[in-house]
């Protein structure tokens, strides 16, 4: 038996899933998306430096109104639940976090925006699909290439990915 701390791993496929939620709640917002990663763990001399997947979106620097700021923030989760019919325990904590400090904590306000950020993503969802696994396929997307799938439902012509 060993006292070593589990790391808890989560499932690239969904973080993939949470990022692209983010991104494109940003994009169908009016909000630019100047990338969104998807980041594998990253040995350091033989030695997992970080033994997690993780994932970001940065979007165009800029002011965003607390209620756009908050449908993409909810936008992960969504996403996930879209996708896979569930959420993944502690995966929005942090989102639920920045939305509470934005809007504050009613439980009947987070459940407005959950329902109105879910009509958002929810007739994209091919499109939802498409973007988390070209982020999964190539670790990560430009805005103008979400917003290529966005407007087409198809990846560039001769895309592959970096792996």
């Amino acid at each position: 038996m060993t006292d070593e701390p589990k790391v808890h791993e989560r499932d690239p496929h969904r973080i993939a899933a949470h990022e692209a939620g983010h991104a494109l709640a940003a994009i169908l917002s009016g909000v630019a998306v100047r990338d969104v990663n998807l980041i594998a763990p990253t040995p350091n001399l033989g030695v997992l430096k970080d033994p997690r997947w993780s994932g970001w979106t940065n979007l165009v620097d800029g002011e965003i109104e607390p209620a756009k700021r908050s449908i993409i923030k909810m936008a992960g989760g969504v996403a996930e639940d879209l996708i896979f019919s569930n959420v993944e325990e502690g995966s929005c904590e942090h989102d639920l976090d920045v939305i509470k400090n934005l809007l504050g904590d009613d439980p009947v306000r987070l459940a407005q925006l959950r329902e109105e950020t879910t009509k958002l993503l929810r007739p994209h969802l091919d499109t939802l699909k498409l973007i988390a696994d070209d982020l999964f396929d190539w670790r990560i997307l430009t805005g103008e290439s979400i917003k290529l799938l966005l407007s087409t439902g198809r990846r560039r012509p001769g895309m592959r990915p970096a792996r």
